[in-house]
């Protein structure tokens, strides 16, 4: 039977949101290289028409990849959020249970008769 809980190991997962919303920089910058270079190419293409379909699919196709710029900063913010979430749930927790476990162990047995073998 599979375990039914989460193992979490929050420094590992809160490295790799860092690591993944580091990344949300290189992916605008190369968005911004790809619509420069469309754009001198849109320029230079001397074909009115050719160089109307460059400009219009640099003009839909950049702004997706700033979005997924947006997404991979939010992705990594959410991850280290996520990490951290389970962090302070397990210090609530041990905060919560650790009355009720030491209440349970200073009562000792519960048992009222000796069990024979």
């Amino acid at each position: 039977m599979a375990n039914e809980y989460v193992d979490l190991h929050p420094p590992v997962v809160v490295s790799a949101g860092t690591s993944t919303a580091g990344t949300s920089t290189e992916w605008q910058s190369w968005g911004t290289e790809a619509d420069t270079t469309l754009r001198e190419t849109s320029a230079q293409v001397g074909d009115a028409v050719l160089s109307l379909a460059v400009e219009s699919y640099t003009t839909s196709w950049n702004p997706r990849i700033q979005g997924v710029a947006v997404q991979v900063d939010t992705l990594g913010t959410n991850t280290r959020s996520a990490a951290n979430t389970m962090t302070t749930a397990d210090g609530d927790a041990v905060t919560a249970l650790m009355p009720v476990g030491e209440a349970a162990q200073a009562q000792g047995s519960v048992l009222s008769r000796p069990i024979a073998v």
